[in-house]
């Protein structure tokens, strides 16, 4: 239950074409074609103090999402919906609220460069989210543990971010192409089809399949990889088992 003077504040910002490190963030994005490129940051919590300078900052965590932008411009509002649930773990009440507004930013930047003729192949957009509680500047360092411990608690209730055990994720089913409905594309974790367009001379070997309970269908190492950080699904929120 979050304090009830505990806030929830996020940002959108476009980054400049000298604010992408080359080197982290554009090494895996083909040389062809144009990208849209999602820093996400999640600061589970920032102790904000009234003292300018002194704000603590709690566990930040940052995720990077890649999207072609044809098939961005499909599906925009679905697309940054899966992003967020899967990226940042927000519940999906803070999801709705925050998916239309980046697609309605990133919209007007789109729009502002293409009219302003000053567009690039990576447009790059950050979003920075976070869980805010007021400080009380006392300098007692017991005090101020005990502050920095209710907020990192309050953090993991709100974000849910407890692994699921290792035996309900090897229960996962694994899925073959003949089991895949025609509507289901994309792992909504790696934002990549679960169902790759080969080309010749490449691993034609697919990528195994796994279906949560719940019903919704990632890559199986997505999904593994997903439920040692967060018990819960990334689109629906289904509850897998914790360790008590």
């Amino acid at each position: 239950m979050a304090n009830s003077e505990t806030t929830f504040e996020f940002q959108m910002f476009h980054l400049d074409q000298h604010e992408i490190n080359v080197d982290h963030e554009l090494c895996n994005i083909p040389k062809e074609g144009n990208y849209f490129l999602f820093r996400l940051k999640l600061f589970l919590h920032i102790l904000r103090s009234r003292t300018p300078g002194r704000d603590i900052y709690l566990e930040t965590d940052i995720k990077q999402f890649t999207i072609p932008r044809r098939e961005y411009f499909e599906q925009s509002v679905t697309l940054i919906h899966d992003m967020l649930m899967s990226g940042l773990g927000l519940g999906s009440d803070l999801t709705n609220y925050v998916a239309p507004k980046l697609a309605s930013f990133v919209k007007e930047v789109i729009e502002e460069v293409t009219e302003n003729n000053t567009d690039s192949r990576i447009q790059a957009f950050s979003l920075n989210f976070h869980a805010v509680t007021p400080n009380c500047d006392n300098d007692d360092q017991e005090d101020q543990d005990y502050q920095i411990e209710l907020a990192t608690r309050e953090s993991m209730d709100e974000f849910h971010t407890f692994p699921a055990t290792e035996s309900s994720i090897e229960a996962l089913k694994v899925q073959s192409l003949r089991d895949i409905s025609t509507t289901e594309k994309y792992c909504s974790i790696c934002l990549e089809k679960l169902v790759s367009d080969m080309k010749d001379g490449e691993d034609d070997r697919p990528k195994e399949m796994a279906r949560m309970p719940c019903s919704h269908l990632y890559h199986k190492d997505c999904i593994n990889r997903w439920l040692r950080t967060s018990h819960l699904c990334p689109l629906c929120r289904h509850a897998m088992p914790t360790s008590p």
